[in-house]
């Protein structure tokens, strides 16, 4: 299980470019002096208060180590179940400015020079404890309710914020199946869980979304209905100049033979004339 309550990551992520380094080592989640519970059957391997990480856990779990950084109180060592708490958050240490937790995940050993033996505590599998075939189930309750794949349509900011709502649900969701017990079926404590009138808000928020986009896809179609139009008006502008064009051509032939034609009319005037004068 996640080891907070609520997950809202807030302040530096996993390897992102810090003020004092140029790897995170892990993710900071918004947590403001709040209950922190162990996140799997493990143990309290250290508990020191440092210069710039404050008051720090060490959770040991199978080959994993898990820190918590930054915290205002933690019990002392020893073994803790899943769940169980293990301490608070807070604002200890010199590289904090504001309550929350620094919380990151290490293979074998911590080695804080060494980002490559760091995992992204947002890609971590919380639900290590969990059976698969019960995961399977819930993930079907998931897509039955919402009707989509959470991993689909991250396209734009719009899409982004609303699939970061729907998979925060869906980690509710296991965590609601969690805490009913693994002995109750998962479906019908997803059903309940999911009666909760802020589903119905997101799925609505999320078809919104959906609708925006069809919209600005029809607004697209008939933009370039009018553009087509434009061309068709505009070519068949070309072909009317291009008639007049001929049609001046013409007019001037024309005009030339007519100046023809009255130069020869003048001259046969004149040879009347002449003839006339000559009787």
């Amino acid at each position: 299980m996640f080891p907070l309550k609520k997950r809202e990551v807030s302040g530096y992520e996993f390897k992102e470019k810090t003020f004092y380094s140029a790897h995170h080592l892990g993710t900071d989640y918004r947590a403001k002096y709040v209950p922190l519970y162990a996140p799997f059957d493990g143990e309290i391997v250290r508990v020191l208060k440092g210069n710039q990480g404050g008051l720090t856990i060490w959770f040991k779990y199978e080959n994993y180590i898990i820190r918590f950084l930054h915290l205002s109180d933690a019990i002392s060592k020893g073994k803790a179940k899943e769940g169980e708490l293990i301490g608070a958050t807070g604002n200890t240490g010199s590289l904090t400015k504001s309550p929350h937790l620094h919380l990151d995940i290490s293979k074998n050993s911590v080695q804080l020079n060494n980002i490559n033996n760091f995992l992204n505590p947002e890609t971590f599998n919380w639900d290590k404890n969990m059976k698969n075939h019960k995961t399977k189930e819930i993930r079907k309750a998931s897509k039955k309710y919402f009707g989509i794949d959470v991993k689909d349509r991250i396209n734009s900011d719009e899409d982004r914020r609303i699939a970061k709502k729907i998979k925060g649900l869906y980690e509710e969701l296991v965590n609601c199946s969690y805490d009913l017990g693994h002995e109750r079926d998962d479906r019908m404590a997803c059903d309940r869980y999911l009666t909760d009138e802020k589903l119905k808000d997101y799925k609505d928020a999320f078809f919104r979304s959906e609708d925006k986009l069809t919209e600005e896809i029809e607004k697209n179609k008939r933009f370039s209905a009018t553009i087509s139009g434009y061309a068709k008006k505009i070519k068949e502008l070309d072909g009317t100049i291009a008639i007049q064009k001929e049609t001046i051509t013409d007019l001037e032939n024309l005009k030339a033979k007519n100046y023809k034609a009255v130069g020869i009319i003048t001259r046969l005037a004149e040879a009347l004339r002449m003839v006339l004068n000559f009787k």
